[in-house]
């Protein structure tokens, strides 16, 4: 049965955008929850922006509120699968009415889950702002920039050498410790290194600030829509595009087995979701492009290509990568990342040029057999390098895994292929015999 969610009327106070959520279960009972954002900060260009772009930060902000307020195991058709009604306010219904169609195919898409939304009429009535001036100098991009290695080399290739001057947003969540802290750090360094020339918005929050569930749901796949949505607004005024700095091989997100197709993969970056999201730009009549220029560069190629390699190795350390930072129980010694989930694992690869000072929890040659939760991620990584893979195999995973774009197809087998490559010389350098032959190596 279908989870109904409306999202009311937007209100502002005291520099906070709160938008109330009421929930219809499937067996009929209520529950209710309430997304915040930090708007003080946004205001002068929420003001300056169209309406257009406004709707999609809005709407943004209720689908990352929607996706952490209904628990998913217990609202999941298989365990994983929501089936969600939303109801939510926009400005431009008719616009909005057109590009549904697409918007639902995104939000399937990006997470796992089947969406259908429905419009009405946003009242909300944008207060004043006495901050008058929007950044100067002239914006020549926007960037996102989360705190992980990946945005801090967009950042360097960004500022680095040229009349660059960028403008980049971020966003946390305070249910979510360790963002905000990375994104600060890094700030005062690249600050330190390019002055006024690195532009930074104050880490926005948007989060699901109450919720009468027990608990939240710890997934957020809807995050990556949010961050274009709050891009978008400083974007559109200047007339700039969004830059999405991501090594490609997380982008297509290849399987490492086929218990990881599907929902189990994610896709942040994915180039089917940026062409949703070109998609609705256009039904909305919105001209800011979405780029990412790593889409065809591995982690490692990314790295190696950085435009300041000796600046990035002195400040690798404060940019975070882990995707398991909140889950340090079986943390063998303290460090800022497990070490041996998938997002650390391909840092440690792509850093294998580098002198890696990062603190890891664990380390690779410490975990066998490979069958517990814990080092399940090195486990599948170590059958994916052993088993032989064909470029028809490739082509099947990523079609599989949604990927459109047949014509770059050859391309991205070839990353895939790059990729294992990577991954290989890692093992092979710091793994013991067991883990060597386990990978085939």
């Amino acid at each position: 049965m279908a989870t109904k969610v409306t999202a009311s009327q937007p209100s502002y106070k005291d520099g906070i955008l709160r938008i109330e959520l009421a929930a219809v279960l499937g067996d009929k009972s209520k529950q209710t929850g309430e997304v915040e954002a930090d708007f003080e900060e946004l205001l002068p260009w929420a003001i300056a922006a169209p309406k257009e772009a406004l709707d999609i930060f809005m709407l943004a902000s209720i689908i990352y509120g929607t996706d952490r307020f209904i628990p998913r195991h217990e609202n999941s058709i298989d365990g994983w699968s929501r089936e969600l009604v939303l109801t939510v306010p926009v400005y431009q219904v008719k616009k909005w009415k057109a590009a549904a169609g697409e918007l639902e195919k995104l939000l399937s898409f990006l997470t796992g889950d089947y969406w259908k939304v429905n419009f009405r009429k946003n009242k909300f009535s944008i207060p004043e702002s006495s901050q008058i001036q929007l950044f100067q100098p002239s914006i020549t991009h926007v960037s996102l920039f989360s705190g992980g290695l990946d945005s801090l080399v967009g950042a360097i290739n960004l500022l680095d050498g040229n009349n660059n001057n960028s403008l980049f947003i971020s966003h946390y969540d305070s249910m979510m410790k360790g963002p905000k802290h990375d994104q600060s750090d890094l700030r005062r360094e690249l600050i330190n290194k390019y002055g006024e020339r690195f532009q930074h918005l104050p880490s926005i929050r948007v989060s699901l600030s109450e919720t009468s569930f027990s608990k939240t749901e710890t997934s957020s796949r809807s995050r990556s829509f949010l961050f274009i949505g709050l891009a978008l607004l400083p974007a559109v005024v200047k007339n700039v595009d969004i830059f999405v700095p991501e090594n490609g091989t997380v982008s297509v997100n290849y399987p490492l087995s086929p218990s990881r197709r599907g929902s189990c993969s994610t896709r942040t970056t994915h180039p089917s979701f940026i062409h949703y999201l070109s998609g609705i730009f256009k039904a909305l009549g919105i001209a800011t492009k979405i780029r990412n220029p790593f889409s065809l560069m591995t982690k490692g190629e990314m790295t190696d290509a950085c435009s300041d390699k000796s600046f990035l190795a002195s400040i690798i350390n404060q940019s975070n990568s882990c995707g398991k930072r909140g889950h340090r129980a079986h943390w063998i010694r303290k460090g800022s990342h497990c070490g041996i989930c998938m997002p650390c694992i391909y840092r440690r690869a792509a850093l294998l040029n580098f002198t890696d000072t990062t603190r890891y929890g664990n380390m690779v040659n410490e975990l066998p057999p490979f069958k517990s939760k814990k080092s399940q991620d090195v486990g599948a990584l170590l059958e994916f390098l052993h088993t032989p893979v064909t470029a028809t195999d490739i082509k099947f995973e990523l079609i599989s895994n949604g990927l459109q774009d047949h014509i770059a197809l050859p391309d991205y087998v070839d990353l895939v292929n790059r990729t294992r490559i990577e991954l290989s010389d890692w093992v092979r350098k710091n793994g013991n015999k067991e883990v060597r032959e386990k990978a085939g190596l």
